[in-house]
């Protein structure tokens, strides 16, 4: 069953991956793990909540300024086989690039993913653990999306109805809800 971690870190996705947006190719690969990490849950910034990440809807704008906070250099132009990456550059800064030829609402998911790898994943070289990582940013992209408050209150077909998202990307925002309670 394809489910979460449509981008990884350090592996190139390819664009035929990554059809239509009202396609499945829009939901992450794999099943959602029980996160292991810090304190046995996600670690939220500051630089998220200070979006209001998981409260509002965040839009591309949100992005930009949170990108500009971080201090990242952000590339987007055309890649014929990639969405979305981020880089880590030497003394700590980042680089996060995105494909310009993806339909906009898959651009927004994957730059707020690749922002959560750069967020959450900077220090973690000597404990990589790429599904774990992969989790956590597509965590980052789902609650920027669709907040917790559309998801206690909307089953999947009324967000799916309402949001420009399909409906199963819904259904696992609200698995996520579930089991992180985020």
């Amino acid at each position: 069953m394809a489910m979460l971690s449509f981008l990884a870190t350090r592996q190139r996705v390819s664009r035929r991956n990554a059809k239509a947006v009202d396609d499945a190719s829009f939901l992450p690969r794999h099943e959602l793990p029980t996160l292991a990490a810090r304190d046995g849950s996600l670690t939220i910034p500051a630089a998220l909540r200070r979006l209001g990440w998981n409260h509002r809807i965040l839009t591309y704008d949100d992005f930009l300024l949170a990108v500009a906070e971080e201090a990242a250099e952000l590339v987007v132009q055309p890649f014929p086989d990639i969405l979305g990456e981020t880089q880590y550059l030497r003394g700590n800064r980042k680089r996060i690039i995105l494909d310009n030829a993806m339909p906009k609402t898959l651009r927004l998911m994957v730059a707020f993913h690749e922002y959560g790898h750069a967020l959450l994943h900077i220090h973690r070289a000597k404990d990589f653990n790429l599904e774990q990582c992969e989790t956590e940013a597509d965590l980052v992209g789902m609650c920027a999306l669709i907040p917790q408050w559309l998801v206690t209150t909307y089953s999947a077909a009324q967000l799916a109805a309402r949001l420009p998202y399909p409906r199963r990307f819904c259904e696992l925002r609200i698995q996520a809800y579930q089991r992180y309670d985020l």
